[in-house]
């Protein structure tokens, strides 16, 4: 009687085990690597809108203490240092504002493109649950 190997039948059970499993769950219609349908954002509400003046007024006045009015705790500290640093850019900043690009916005978060001199930069705003409306993000 002839024994045959017990290791050469386990690799192969395996084997066919995993062809049966790619056989069974790697589809086209089902790849999880292609990238999901990206939805168009929203349009911007009245809040964020309101925001949005505030922050162009500010900026072309060069009024910081309005600027910082409009912007959140955390990212004062940041923003004042950095307003204090350079004042060449702040009504170009401004009239980038005029002309965002809107990216992404949900209940609680937005996101919109400026360019200023050329540069592409993102602008970020958060309804800090009050439904008011602040910067987080320069």
């Amino acid at each position: 009687m002839v024994t045959k190997n017990p290791l050469k039948m386990y690799v192969l059970g395996f084997i066919i085990a995993m062809f049966l499993n790619m056989n069974s769950t790697c589809k086209k219609d089902d790849n999880p690597v292609e990238p999901a349908e990206v939805t168009p954002p929203a349009n911007e509400t009245t809040e964020m809108t309101n925001l949005s003046d505030s922050l162009i007024s500010a900026f072309k006045s060069i009024d910081k203490t309005r600027i910082l009015n409009c912007v959140s705790d955390e990212c004062k500290a940041t923003l004042q240092e950095e307003l204090n640093n350079t004042t060449a850019d702040i009504a170009a900043f401004g009239s980038a504002l005029e002309k965002r690009t809107l990216i992404y916005t949900s209940e609680l978060y937005a996101e919109y493109e400026v360019e200023v001199n050329g540069q592409k930069y993102n602008v970020a705003y958060a309804n800090c649950g009050d439904s008011k409306w602040k910067v987080v993000r320069f």
